[in-house]
């Protein structure tokens, strides 16, 4: 945004992170009201937005936003590390309650099984161990 100093001079007055901004009193006070690509931050857009943002962008006050598939939080700063599929965005719940090889807890699939053993994906209880270890 260009506005015009006290000497009449036509100058750019958003920080370098701004898309837009707004003169609030005088010439120096000035707001973000539209950040660059991947920033956050209402005053000076100062925050990245996660990498994990869907489309790179974010809300301008919290940084809160859709997440890439795998990822959940309002920052997407979370993964659904043990989903077969993928997860609900908010709450980390596996969309098809089915866990990969290894993790067990359904709902979330956030528990990991006992090396070398694959357990049940509801209760963890191992049954089946490689190299024929005993299933604790």
């Amino acid at each position: 945004m260009k506005i015009v100093d006290s000497n009449g001079n036509c100058v750019d007055r958003c920080y370098s992170t701004c898309n837009n901004c707004t003169v609030q009193g005088d010439e120096n006070n000035h707001m973000c009201t539209e950040c660059k690509e991947g920033k956050y931050g209402i005053e000076q857009c100062q925050n990245n937005c996660s990498e994990n943002c869907l489309y790179n962008t974010c809300d301008i006050d919290t940084g809160y936003c859709p997440c890439k598939p795998g990822y959940f939080g309002r920052q997407c700063d979370k993964v659904c590390e043990g989903c077969l599929d993928t997860c609900d965005v908010d709450t980390g719940e596996c969309t098809n309650h089915d866990c990969k090889k290894g993790f067990f807890n359904a709902k979330y699939c956030n528990n990991i099984c006992n090396e070398g053993c694959q357990c049940d994906m509801f209760t963890g209880d191992c049954f089946f161990c490689e190299n024929n270890k005993k299933c604790f």
